[in-house]
Parts: C-alpha cells; structure tokens; sequence
C-alpha cells in the first residue's frame, strides 16, 4: 500500500469476500458461504479494521461486489438487506475518517441483465429505498456476454455492447457519479489479446470523455485451484500466472506510447 501511494497510484478499497466462480457457487452459493447480511457483526468489524489499517491510504471504499448478483449476495439478492448492511457499514467507515468516501458494492447487468443469477431491477429498488442519502457514487461492471465467451469474435461489437449497456445504466441513474468498478475480457474463449487490447482502448477513451474512472479487471491470472481450468474467470489479467508479461500487457503499453 505504501508503494503504490508513494508512487501516486490511488487506490480504491473493495470491502467484501471472495466466491470462486465454480458451478455450485454460481447456483449455490449458500452451501459453501454465509451472506454478509447473516454475518454482519463479523463484517462490520473487518471493515472497521481494515479502513483504521489503511487510512493514510485510501479514502475511497466500496461496500461488497455484485450485490445482485446470487453468487456474491450468498442468497437470494435483496435490495432491503443491503441498504442495511450499506448503511452500518457506512458508520463504521466513517467512523475512522469523515473524510471517507463511500461507493455502492459494483452492480453487474441490472434491467438489462443477460445471467439467471442476476436479479433484474436491483439497483432501481435499491435507489427507490433511499441508498442515495449514504453514498457518494454508484458503481457499475461494464460486463457483457462476449467478454467470457464471444462467438463471432468481433472486437467492434464488443466494443459498442459494452458502451450501450454502460451508457443505459448512466442515464437510468443520473443521481451520482459513476465509477466503472470493473471490466475486462477473457482471453479463454473470446478475441485474441490484440483485438482486446484495442476494445480496453476503446472503452477508456470512452470513460475519459466522461470524466468516469474504470478499472480493467484483473492485473493477473488467477493462480488458485478453486476453479476449473475452463473457467474464462481465470484469464482476464495483463500477465499470466507465473509473472510473464503477455501480449496484453505488451500491446497497451504499445497503444499508450502510440
């Protein structure tokens, strides 16, 4: 942490657990996790030390991930119980700094949305509860079907999906500031890292232009044994999981200095 801030990198904190992307965890979660909102004492106070460890470091802090999402919620995702589990967290957050800023655990899909897993209209009800009266900015993943599996492998289609969905998710919710919390493409069984170099191209010039944030998700592969090998989760990153910088890697920088 004292790298990165020393060397200007600013850093977002992600308050949440982790859930491989196996089948039974996409389905199933509950077998194997508790959701935070059952376990939120517990919750409360990693995020209550987490925020004292790092804060002269991060000032940013998002509230869980994929909250609408099965997987990420545990059980079945509900707007009420996260609006609850927001605003203590919000508490404890602010509790160690007022200067804390707070973002919205990232919505993946939502009235658009393209997995069975995925409670349509979420944030729309999360909004109507009141969630804008705790949070400082929303967040959004930027994901659509062809960054895990794209068929025709057009790197332009991909492109322009990824635009539209992002650009519906801005004007259905114009309240706050967008920060796009995550996105990325598998290179598994999707565009070839050039082309997808190309579409994270695309896609930043986009966000620069509307003065919006965007992590590209992830910087590594993943070097777990939780998922199968044909899991596309598994090979998102900018190098691969011995270190070795890849084409990627090799490729933004080339458009960067271009």
């Amino acid at each position: 942490m004292k790298s990165l801030h020393d060397n200007g990198i600013s850093i977002l904190g992600l308050l949440t657990g982790s859930v491989p992307g196996t089948f039974i965890n996409l389905f199933f979660p509950s077998k194997n996790y508790i959701s935070p909102s059952k376990d939120i004492d517990r919750y409360l106070d990693f995020a209550r030390q987490t925020c004292q460890r790092y804060r002269q470091y991060i000032t940013h802090w998002q509230i869980w991930n994929e909250q609408n999402s099965r997987r990420f919620w545990i059980d079945e995702p509900d707007p009420e119980e996260y609006l609850h589990l927001f605003i203590s967290a919000a508490k404890s957050v602010k509790a160690v700094s007022q200067k804390n800023k707070l973002l919205v655990g990232g919505i993946v899909g939502d009235s658009f949305t393209w997995f069975p897993t995925i409670k349509k209209n979420y944030f729309s009800r999360l909004v109507d509860l009141g969630i804008d009266k705790y949070a400082d900015y929303y967040s959004f993943h930027s994901y659509v079907p062809g960054c895990y599996v794209s068929v025709k492998k057009n790197r332009d289609a991909i492109l322009k999906k990824t635009i539209r969905e992002t650009e519906h998710f801005i004007r259905k919710f114009p309240n706050k500031p967008i920060w796009i919390t995550e996105f990325g493409i598998s290179q598994l069984y999707s565009l070839k890292q050039e082309d997808i170099s190309l579409v994270y191209r695309g896609f930043l010039r986009y966000c620069t232009q509307k003065k919006m944030p965007v992590f590209f998700w992830t910087f590594s592969d993943m070097v777990t044994g939780e998922y199968s090998r044909i899991n596309p989760e598994q090979y998102f990153g900018f190098i691969d999981k011995e270190g070795n910088r890849k084409v990627l890697f090799l490729k933004m920088k080339e458009n960067r200095e271009s």
